[in-house]
Protein backbone atom coordinates (compact mmCIF):
# COMPACT_ATOMS: atom_id res chain seq x y z
CA UNK A 1 0.00 0.00 0.00
CA UNK A 2 3.05 2.27 -0.16
CA UNK A 3 1.94 3.55 -3.56
CA UNK A 4 -1.35 4.75 -2.14
CA UNK A 5 0.48 7.00 0.31
CA UNK A 6 2.38 8.53 -2.61
CA UNK A 7 -0.89 9.06 -4.46
CA UNK A 8 -2.56 10.70 -1.49
CA UNK A 9 0.36 13.05 -0.89
CA UNK A 10 0.58 13.89 -4.58
CA UNK A 11 -3.17 14.43 -4.71
CA UNK A 12 -3.04 16.96 -1.89
CA UNK A 13 -0.22 18.88 -3.58
CA UNK A 14 -1.42 18.93 -7.17
CA UNK A 15 -5.13 18.05 -7.06
CA UNK A 16 -4.71 14.96 -9.20
CA UNK A 17 -8.05 13.52 -10.22
CA UNK A 18 -9.34 10.13 -9.17
CA UNK A 19 -9.02 9.07 -12.78
CA UNK A 20 -5.27 9.58 -12.70
CA UNK A 21 -4.91 7.74 -9.42
CA UNK A 22 -6.74 4.68 -10.64
CA UNK A 23 -5.08 4.85 -14.02
CA UNK A 24 -1.69 4.54 -12.33
CA UNK A 25 -2.90 1.66 -10.16
CA UNK A 26 -4.05 -0.07 -13.34
CA UNK A 27 -0.69 0.52 -15.01
CA UNK A 28 1.09 -0.86 -11.97
CA UNK A 29 -0.82 -4.13 -12.17
CA UNK A 30 0.10 -4.48 -15.83
CA UNK A 31 3.74 -3.47 -15.92
CA UNK A 32 6.70 -4.05 -13.64
CA UNK A 33 7.06 -1.84 -10.59
CA UNK A 34 10.11 0.01 -11.87
CA UNK A 35 8.30 0.97 -15.06
CA UNK A 36 5.34 2.11 -13.00
CA UNK A 37 7.48 4.42 -10.92
CA UNK A 38 9.18 5.82 -14.00
CA UNK A 39 5.78 6.62 -15.47
CA UNK A 40 4.65 8.18 -12.20
CA UNK A 41 7.79 10.28 -11.92
CA UNK A 42 7.56 11.46 -15.52
CA UNK A 43 3.90 12.37 -15.02
CA UNK A 44 4.72 14.32 -11.85
CA UNK A 45 7.51 16.15 -13.65
CA UNK A 46 5.27 17.13 -16.54
CA UNK A 47 2.52 18.30 -14.20
CA UNK A 48 4.98 20.43 -12.27
CA UNK A 49 6.25 21.98 -15.49
CA UNK A 50 2.71 22.75 -16.58
CA UNK A 51 1.90 24.39 -13.26
CA UNK A 52 4.98 26.61 -13.27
Amino acid sequence: MEEMKIFLIYDKINNVTLFHKYYFIFIKTVVQEQSFYLILISFCSRSTLLLN
